[in-house]
């Protein structure tokens, strides 16, 4: 167990505990492993939140080999797209809202005119 605080002036606020089971780490060993492990972390939470993987039971070996690859090339856009923008603060659920966001202005138009040219038939197919 290791115990940091980042704010000596106030320790009980900025207190946080690590646990791990190699014993053997010093502090900074510890730290390089929860880095490593923190982007191992957004990945699935990102591939929960943003893309639905919770709501998808994989079960078999077919079912990741269609559902992962898909879901990490989507997840390396938005890195993509977030690295490029100015605002270094957004996070990849804001980069996908913004990019639906852009995405609606431009489907938009298009549904509403082809709803609004088909001929009125009643509930009739031609």
């Amino acid at each position: 167990m290791r115990i940091t605080c980042h704010d000596l002036d106030n320790p009980l606020k900025s207190i946080r505990y690590w646990g791990g089971t190699v014993m053997n780490l010093d502090a900074q060993g510890m730290m390089d492993i929860l880095a490593i492990r923190w982007e191992v972390e957004t990945f699935f939470e990102y591939e929960k939140d943003l893309l639905g993987s919770d709501h998808y039971q994989v079960m078999t070996h077919q079912g990741v080999l269609r559902f992962w690859p898909p879901t990490a090339c989507l997840q390396c856009f938005f890195e993509e797209l977030r690295s490029q923008e100015s605002n270094s603060t957004l996070t990849c659920g804001d980069v996908r809202r913004n990019l639906q966001q852009e995405v609606w202005k431009i489907i938009t138009p298009v549904l509403l005119l082809s709803i609004a040219s088909k001929p009125n038939t009643g509930g009739k197919n031609l």
